[in-house]
């Protein structure tokens, strides 16, 4: 009896990583500054050694990028960069950039936007799609190409749960596991099948699995060894010898069942209540719900629910046994893939065409579009040999050269999107309705996911620094920084009435749910809101820096910036209204002298111009929230304290705090 994959991932489980964009990018920094330093040196563990050096001297939003205490550096330096080589981003043995890692470098160091062909993503993830496109898996038990399996049954579909992402797409091991999941998919839907009898039937198809049962029903004595070798550990036989009292116990509660007073009964499960402590934790948990064991309810009421178990139901030995093997392995597989879900879901994210919400993964309107009427023929692609595969995949290559298929107009997009959402014929203007349906679906976000109360806690939550806790409120693909500007833009946005399209304003990288991810380079163009004139304001631009910067660090990192972004914004517009909006989460007063003391000073080659620069921080935020200010009277009180004599600390307190 041999091991057989049943599950394919994409990635690994070293790098299974939050930021994954950000942390993506500064191994690849990382490595390209690693191979100037050392041109002449091979990838082994001298040089390994040094790679983890030198990423430990990387940081986060101020934190280590590692912690640098690994006992064994190079394995670590392995493990970090195998996620790199998975993605085509290194070559596998060397572990330097490939056309593709630095395609990704130069697309953020060029500060580049939105891809124009087909999706509207950022063009790195425009890059990370094609990856995908091409990912195969060739084995001696798979077969597949996991992105396209998932596109077949999210198209056929219109979405995936996250049950059928995490329990079914990845047991998909050849183009006939998929056409047969996707009628399962919708046998699931209709009730006619659990996930638990799904994974039941691909275990009672694989024949080692066949053999591990007959060897169980054949052994009269059930021994450790028996248990062991059917439990086809991956790593080592022993982690599966903790199951063996907890078979004999069950056992012995399902021979006595008819004979054991209640007294004896909960005597017996309370002692599989203490086996179940030593099993591994994530089967611990399922173990428990299906027998419906908790020690603290133990009780002659509990053992009636705890007897009611199927296994207990059984009239044979070998049905228990086989009830037994089933439950265990179906355990196991959920285990497993529920620790591949995350990873999976991550890499798949990658591509931004793909929204995650509501617990359904489904495409954006566009990538729908594009691949409807492309997945059966994209499904039956042949895979390529390993030679030629490896060729195609570390190259930087067109659409039609991944496969001629994937030849589509913009045009042919725009047809098909017309078709699918019924839009009137008449509107010929596609891309502008897109552009609306997407601000349509962004201030739904905005309304669902940040009321007035979840700004305000996360208001509090910049301030104090609670990282933990920005991340459940926002996302864990940005950092606490970039997650700061986010929320600073919505909340403007709201206070300006949002009046335009919100992408065009906050100008960060977006995923397709509409949430901030982080880069390490790029992606950091000032936040420009700019307001036609009314009988309130004249016609300006506003420019809104955000910082969460510490107070100390504010002058090195904001001071000549900020000055310099209001600069050239003047120079470009030649409107003498034009401002500049400063919010640090902690504001410093130094940086608010700094910028006060600023508004006399003269630009060059634009006299008439000054440079008027509002400071504010976390409070004077969550006071705009809660007095509803909106933006007209916002900017009578920023004029009024331009315009104010007083300086300094005086200044910002009675002309801004006060008025606030």
């Amino acid at each position: 009896m041999t091991f057989k994959k049943y599950v394919w991932t994409i990635g690994n489980t070293t790098f299974r990583e939050s930021n994954l964009n950000l942390k993506i990018e500064i191994q690849l920094n990382a490595l390209k500054e690693l191979f100037l330093q050392y041109p002449d040196e091979q990838w082994a563990p001298n040089l390994q050694n040094k790679y983890y050096d030198l990423l430990s001297t990387k940081s986060i939003d101020g934190k280590p990028f590692i912690r640098g205490t690994a006992p064994n550096k190079a394995k670590d330096a392995r493990q970090l960069t195998s996620a790199l080589a998975d993605l085509g981003l290194v070559d596998r043995d060397s572990r330097k950039l490939t056309e593709i890692g630095n395609k990704i470098l130069s697309i953020r160091e060029l500060e580049a936007g939105q891809n124009d062909e087909f999706f509207e993503i950022d063009k790195d993830s425009f890059v990370y799609l094609k990856q995908l496109l091409k990912t195969q898996i060739y084995e001696e038990d798979i077969k597949i190409k996991p992105f396209l399996a998932f596109l077949y049954l999210v198209t056929k579909h219109e979405y995936l749960s996250r049950q059928e992402f995490t329990y079914l797409l990845p047991t998909c091991l050849n183009v006939s596991d998929v056409i047969d999941t996707s009628e399962t998919i919708v046998q699931l839907r209709n009730g006619e099948v659990s996930i638990e009898s799904i994974i039941a039937n691909k275990i009672s198809s694989m024949s080692n699995y066949n053999e591990a049962l007959e060897l169980l029903l054949s052994s009269p004595d059930v021994s450790e060894d028996t248990i062991t070798a059917i439990g086809f550990n991956r790593k080592s036989t022993s982690y599966d010898k903790p199951i063996f009292p907890v078979y004999l116990c069950l056992f012995d509660m399902f021979e006595n069942k008819d004979i054991d007073s209640v007294e004896a009964k909960i005597s017996k499960a309370k002692r599989l209540h203490l086996m179940l402590k030593k099993i591994n934790s994530n089967q611990q948990v399922s173990w428990r719900k299906y027998l419906k064991v908790n020690n603290r309810k133990i009780n002659s009421d509990s053992i009636v629910r705890i007897y009611e178990n199927e296994l207990f139901s059984c009239s044979t030995d070998n049905a228990f046994k086989e009830k037994f093997f089933y439950a265990w392995h179906t355990m196991k597989w959920e285990s497993t893939l529920e620790d591949y879900f995350d990873l999976n879901r991550r890499y798949f994210l990658l591509t931004d065409i793909i929204k995650y919400n509501q617990e359904q993964f489904s495409l954006t309107t566009l990538a729908s579009a594009f691949f409807e009427d492309l997945v059966d023929d994209l499904l039956q692609e042949p895979l390529l040999n390993q030679d030629e595969y490896i060729i195609k995949y570390l190259k930087d290559i067109s659409l039609v050269d991944i496969n001629p298929v994937l030849d589509k107009s913009k045009n042919d997009v725009y047809r098909s999107v017309q078709i699918k959402l019924g839009i009137d014929p008449e509107i010929t203007d596609i891309e502008l309705f897109l552009k609306n349906k997407r601000n349509q679906e962004f201030n739904e976000l905005i309304d669902l996911k940040f009321p007035e109360e979840v700004l305000l806690e996360l208001m509090d939550s910049f301030i104090d620094r609670n990282d933990e806790r920005i991340k459940e409120l926002v996302t864990d693909d940005a950092t606490p920084s970039t997650c700061f500007e986010y929320i600073i833009g919505i909340i403007w946005y709201k206070q300006s009435g949002r009046i335009g399209f919100i992408e065009d304003f906050l100008k960060l990288s977006l995923d397709a749910n509409y949430l901030p991810k982080s880069h390490a380079i790029g992606g950091n163009a000032d936040l420009v809101f700019t307001y036609e004139g009314t009988d309130t304001y004249p016609k300006h631009n506003m420019l809104l820096e955000v910082t969460l910067s510490e107070r100390d660090s504010q002058r090195q990192m904001e001071w000549e910036p900020v000055t310099r972004h209001l600069e050239s914004q003047l120079l470009k517009s030649r409107n003498v209204n034009d401002y500049c909006v400063f919010v640090a989460s902690v504001l410093s007063k130094k940086t608010m002298q700094t910028f006060r003391l600023q508004k006399d000073y003269e630009i060059d080659g634009f006299e008439d111009a000054r440079i008027k620069i509002i400071t504010l921080d976390g409070r004077d935020i969550k006071q705009i929230i809660l007095n509803n200010r909106d933006y007209a009277s916002l900017y009578s009180i920023f004029e009024n304290a331009f315009l104010s004599p007083r300086i300094s600390n005086e200044w910002y307190q009675k002309d801004i705090v006060t008025t606030l």
